[in-house]
């Protein structure tokens, strides 16, 4: 079992109930930026996943969180597999998370549903584990910005918009993702938009 080192974001909260004003120059766009702190996500919050999914496969109990379970926050499991093919590159297999905050216990659960009901994705597999890497992600303190004021690789971003029908659109992007992706601010900007 490959165990990334825990990551976690932080964002300012009223942010999540009550979506940032829009930019005057930019109607149809709003971003909410996250800075990463290590302080927040442990190693424990980790391995506590790997025990959940590891525990599911055997088909036995879950485990009881080994941390205090009563902060809330927002939280991301992200799941990927070394591929094969792919010079051992990390693949994602699975990514599901809650922008509302969340007791810490909530982890079981997303643990399992990143890896098992993710629907971009088949259901990861117990002959899977020993090739996984997980990344839990805490977030905190949502802060407004402009469309381009925040960093690849320091910051996520959840943005917001409206489209050409009128439609409300969102979309969250980890701090990992964009430099993953090779994506700059603007291409993540037009890959909201399709």
């Amino acid at each position: 079992m490959q165990r990334e080192s825990a990551e976690s974001s932080s964002v300012l909260s009223h942010a999540v109930l009550s979506p940032p004003s829009l930019p005057p120059s930019l109607p149809f766009f709003g971003a909410v930026r996250s800075e990463v702190d290590y302080s927040i996500a442990q190693e424990v919050h980790v391995f506590f996943c790997f025990e959940v999914l590891a525990a599911h496969f055997a088909g036995h109990k879950l485990p009881s969180a080994p941390f205090g379970a009563d902060v809330a926050c927002p939280l991301f499991v992200t799941w990927k597999k070394k591929s094969a093919t792919q010079g051992g590159h990390l693949q994602l297999r699975g990514c599901i998370g809650c922008l509302q905050p969340l007791p810490l216990s909530s982890l079981s659960n997303y643990a399992l549903n990143s890896a098992l009901h993710d629907q971009r994705f088949p259901p990861l597999s117990a002959a899977e584990l020993l090739e996984l890497h997980c990344t839990v992600q805490l977030l905190s303190r949502f802060e407004p910005c402009g469309c381009v004021d925040w960093e690849i690789g320091v910051h996520g971003v959840t943005i917001s918009f409206v489209d050409s029908l009128g439609t409300s659109r969102s979309a969250v992007y980890l701090p990992d993702v964009m430099p993953e992706q090779g994506w700059n601010q603007w291409q993540v900007r037009a890959r909201t938009h399709h």
